[in-house]
Parts: structure tokens; C-alpha cells; sequence
């Protein structure tokens, strides 16, 4: 059995496949893989709407995604659920918000 990589960084077991084999694949993955994003490394998407209320003015901020680092550190890696209507979209910090105490 061998176990290749390619030039994608996708690995690949080759020959017969027994359990000792793919425990000792996944072995090798888990230590060459990349840390989970920390919650500090999360951005949130969000659309901001205005409108007014007697006369005053007033934001609607709909969350419609995630952003988070690339690996390399060039860029953003943006998942969005839904589009703005304004093709505008406001990235900020994750705040966590706190939980109530039941």
C-alpha cells in the first residue's frame, strides 16, 4: 500500500485497501492538516437596510453570510446564503452574543 499526494494536496491510497491501511491514511491526514479557524478568524456578512419611522431614520441588518481568512493569508474565503438587493455587503467581526442563563 502506498499513500500519494497530489499536486492539489488530495490524498490517495493506492492498492488494496484493508482497515490498518485507511486508519494509518487517516493518521497521516489529521497530522497534516490545516487547524480548525479559530472564532476569531470569522467575519459576518451582513445586508443593511434604511428606512424611516416617523420620520426618523432607522438600519435592518440581515446577517446573509460568513467570511473567513484563506489559508495563505491573501484573501477571504466569503460563503453567502442570500444576496443584497443593493449589491452591497458589510463585513464585520463576529460577535458572539451572549447566551441568557435559563
Amino acid at each position: 500500500m502506498g499513500i500519494t499526494r497530489d499536486v492539489l494536496g488530495h490524498y490517495k491510497i493506492d492498492g488494496p485497501q484493508t482497515e490498518s491501511d485507511i486508519l494509518e491514511a487517516a493518521s497521516i491526514m489529521s497530522r497534516n492538516s490545516k487547524p480548525a479557524a479559530k472564532t476569531t478568524d470569522r467575519y459576518d456578512a451582513f445586508t443593511v437596510r434604511e428606512y424611516q419611522v416617523a420620520g426618523e431614520t432607522r438600519h435592518d441588518w440581515t446577517r446573509i453570510g460568513v467570511a473567513s481568512p484563506n489559508g495563505d493569508g491573501k484573501g477571504f474565503r466569503l460563503a453567502l446564503n442570500a444576496l443584497p438587493l443593493d449589491g452591497v455587503i458589510l463585513v464585520r467581526p463576529y460577535d458572539p452574543k451572549e447566551q441568557p442563563a435559563e
